[in-house]
């Protein structure tokens, strides 16, 4: 049961993405709160949800297995849980992922050409065919009200998978005009039947390098790529994303999940591992495809890899082994020069040594010789 809240349209809010109900309708109550919306209008909930299976068990999705060419009879309910009347707008649309990886409807401004397109709403007690798609239904308070759902499936429908979501959102509440804020819905899982095929693909869309400003600490790869489902069933997707440097030297890995690729769409993830500056290193991405929630597959699909390689040329540690190398050069030249000044200092003083020595006999030849009379000379 999905609640949720509206905006009127003097509050300029742009409409509140599906995503968020889709995404916890397996969950229960899911609540949205319009930020910013006045209190007359902020007791106003309502929840869209299958009606009870013939089993008399809760569903919470409408979910068939059906031939190209054939039809199906449904219906969901419309509650009403505020204390005065209101009108919904219900129609049908064909899914989608979000960025995220939310389930989600394609927007107004596109036409359904899948599922969407083949899901006819109504007619209801107390509605007006919608002329873009569905009716509007006006609801008692306090009240539920029961939507018949038609599904005419075409006869040149492929085999697989083709989603589809069927939403209520606010038209009008006691006269007042409002702008659509949010919008809760029930997931139709429609799988024609025939040849299935699981086909997943990863792709790199680019790989960078970026290094640290610590030389010592490692760099930081990031690896964005995408996965394409190439198979005609959603698909869900486990793996690993690996990185290494030459002779299989400092592996880093991540692993990688991706909860819901339907067929025909892409799914964009970004990895960052940390990895040591070995001037090279070589990748890959490897996934495994799996099945989603309780879907089933023709056996186990073979894991699928695609390699990349990225250079982590070492920057800090080049110009520190730069900086140290000047350093001890210079230190080295600075040595070699204060030696060859000794040496020069040394060879200059043996030189002037050596003209001393070698000027001391000619100071002796030019000093007059005097004779000193002896005592037998007198």
């Amino acid at each position: 049961m999905l609640l949720d809240r509206y905006v009127p349209k003097h509050v300029r809010r742009r409409r509140a993405p599906a995503l968020s109900a889709f995404a916890v309708v397996v969950g229960g109550v899911f609540i949205v709160v319009a930020p910013g919306a006045p209190a007359w209008g902020s007791d106003t909930t309502w929840a869209i949800q299958p009606s009870t299976g013939t089993d008399g068990q809760t569903r919470v999705s409408l979910r068939y297995e059906i031939d190209a060419g054939s039809d199906v009879s449904d219906s969901v309910v419309v509650t009403n849980f505020s204390d005065h009347t209101s009108r919904f707008a219900v129609y049908a649309s064909d899914g989608t992922i979000t960025e995220d990886g939310s389930f989600d409807l394609i927007s107004d401004e596109q036409s359904s050409r899948d599922g969407g397109a083949w899901i006819e709403i109504g007619p209801a007690a107390d509605s007006q065919v919608r002329p873009e798609g569905g009716l509007f239904l006006t609801v008692p308070a306090k009240s539920a009200v029961a939507v018949p759902v038609q599904i005419d499936v075409p006869v040149d429908a492929t085999p697989g998978d083709h989603p589809a979501g069927i939403v209520a959102e606010l038209a009008e509440v006691q006269g007042e005009d409002v702008e659509f804020a949010t919008r809760v819905g029930v997931r139709v899982h429609l799988r024609v039947l025939g040849d299935i095929v699981a086909e997943l693909t990863p792709q790199i869309d680019a790989v960078s390098w970026a290094a640290g400003f610590n030389p010592f600490a490692p760099g930081r790869v990031r690896i964005d790529y995408r996965l394409l489902n190439n198979g005609n069933v959603r698909l869900g997707a486990t793996g690993e994303v690996q990185v290494a440097g030459p002779l299989g030297i400092g592996v880093a890995d991540a692993e990688i999940a991706t909860r819901e690729i339907l067929p025909g769409e892409t799914y964009a993830q970004s990895v960052e591992l940390h990895i040591l500056p070995l001037l090279l290193g070589f990748g890959l991405v490897e996934v495994n495809a799996s099945a989603v929630g309780t879907d089933s597959l023709p056996g186990d699909p073979s894991p699928v890899s695609v390699d990349f390689i990225v250079w982590s040329v070492p920057w800090p540690q080049m110009a520190l082994a730069l900086v140290t190398g000047a350093t001890v050069l210079g230190a080295l030249r600075l040595i070699r020069r204060q030696r060859r000044r000794f040496e020069l200092r040394v060879e200059a003083a043996v030189v002037e040594a050596q003209r001393r020595t070698a000027e001391e006999p000619l100071r002796d030849e030019a000093t007059p010789r005097v004779a000193v009379p002896t005592e037998s000379a007198k």
